[in-house]
């Protein structure tokens, strides 16, 4: 269904109105059922925190996380594979970026 269906099924059921879909909602007249929310993760690999750490404090290789993912999504993975390391200070704070 396209947005325009969407808002004129809307604007039918009030008998000619003009009010949008995000107007009833404000309005608290949109009898909507919260059906449910899910999210996914995917399991980093073993051994990418051991690769990581050697790369950078063995080979003295800058590591860079560049995502398409929400910055923070990006910061968690960061951390939970040691890109990203608070006890660095400002030394990491390019250990994170998105790809904008």
């Amino acid at each position: 269904m396209s947005r325009g269906e969407w808002d004129q099924m809307y604007e039918n059921q009030d008998q000619g109105s003009a009010r949008t879909f995000e107007e009833r909602l404000e309005q608290g007249q949109q009898q909507l059922v919260w059906i449910g929310a899910f999210g996914l993760k995917d399991p980093m690999r073993d051994g990418v925190a051991k690769a990581i750490s050697y790369a950078r404090d063995q080979s003295g290789l800058a590591v860079t996380l560049v995502s398409g993912d929400h910055i923070n999504t990006a910061k968690a993975v960061a951390l939970q594979s040691g890109i990203f390391r608070p006890r660095d200070g400002d030394s990491s704070k390019f250990s994170v970026m998105t790809g904008e």
